[in-house]
This record gives structure tokens, C-alpha cells and sequence, in this order.
């Protein structure tokens, strides 16, 4: 994943957006508040657990994987998330 702005950043410059933005009924406001809470959320799950989120981009583009070991990884990725999106 190729992250532009620390998720700490993001975060902060939403809840100032949030704040600083105009909107007559506050619907963006709201908005752009909930997102950064949701990032926040997700970004303490992912610390909490220790979890490093990998996309398909990251191991492609990982020039220090031999092209098997991509294709492995790839698999691998692929089976988790079929075999946790068929769970109840």
C-alpha cells in the first residue's frame, strides 16, 4: 500500500476539517467527524492486534520476493480472505 500521509495525520487534519467546515445543516461536517473516528478505530484494532495490513499492490511490488514467493504470498492472501469472508 503506498500511504501518501501518516494515518496519525489524516486523522487530525479530519477532525479539523470536521471542525473548520462550513455546511449550513452540518451533514459534512458529520461526516468528515465519523470517517475520522472510524480511521481511528481501525487504526487502534490494527496496533492492538499487531496486525500489518498487506494488499496484493504490497507483495507485487516487493522487489526483495522472488516472483515464487509473490505467487505464494498471493495465495496465501487470497485463500485467508475467501476462506474468512465464507464465515457466518
Amino acid at each position: 500500500m503506498n500511504q501518501k500521509t501518516d494515518t496519525l495525520i489524516l486523522i487530525k487534519a479530519m477532525r479539523r476539517l470536521a471542525n473548520d467546515i462550513q455546511s449550513d445543516d452540518g451533514v459534512a461536517n458529520a461526516a468528515i467527524a465519523e470517517a475520522a473516528d472510524r480511521l481511528e478505530e481501525l487504526r487502534s484494532k490494527v496496533l492492538d492486534h499487531g496486525l500489518t495490513i498487506v494488499t496484493i499492490e504490497d507483495i507485487v511490488t516487493d522487489d526483495k520476493r522472488s516472483n515464487k514467493a509473490k505467487v505464494l504470498a498471493i495465495q496465501y492472501v487470497l485463500r485467508y480472505t475467501i476462506t474468512k469472508d465464507a464465515q457466518p
